[in-house]
């Protein structure tokens, strides 16, 4: 569930960066209404102010860098279920994998970046809290018997001292 919402709010982002093409805003008009020509001339006028730039050739490569990053390293990484293999797991690897993909992109594109990051900073921080899990997990195995073990003993150890000091006072 994790790594799905992960992977949909990349997919949300990589979409919103790549379209480039606005939303397009239609009146629907039923036949017995007529738009007057200045209501047409101000609603185009409207659209005009609503609509979104077009990409620059540096936001084209910069999507498509992103992009590319997105589909062959960043989504593999979120969607594994153990990420302890994945370059992006290592802290250097993931650092310098980021470093290098800020420097390929646009100046506009780097909070979109930090976002993906810091995804990937939280699922190495997911996949350490679950190994450290499973150790304490495991530690336990050894811990409760030892304590078993320990309180019998203590158990032992008074009934013996207060033979002792009952038999010999």
């Amino acid at each position: 569930e994790f790594h799905a919402r992960i992977t949909e709010a990349m997919q949300l982002i990589l979409r919103a960066s790549i379209d480039a093409t606005p939303p397009r805003r239609t009146q629907l008009e039923q036949p017995s209404e007529r738009i007057d020509s200045t209501d047409k001339l101000a609603e185009i006028k409207q659209q005009e102010r609503h609509k979104q730039p077009e990409l620059t050739p540096a936001d084209k490569q910069s999507a498509e860098a992103v992009r590319e990053f997105l589909e062959e390293d960043a989504l593999p990484y979120l969607r594994l279920r153990r990420g302890d293999n994945h370059p992006l797991s290592a802290i250097r690897n993931s650092d310098e994998a980021f470093r290098h993909l800020k420097l390929n992109v646009a100046p506009n594109w780097t909070p979109r970046v930090e976002e993906l990051q810091a995804c990937c900073d939280e699922r190495r921080r997911t996949d350490l809290q679950a190994k450290l899990q499973h150790w304490l997990h495991g530690w336990l195995l050894i811990h409760v018997p030892i304590s078993l073990l320990l309180i019998i003993l203590t158990l032992w150890h008074a009934v013996v001292e207060l033979r002792l000091i009952i038999v010999n006072p």
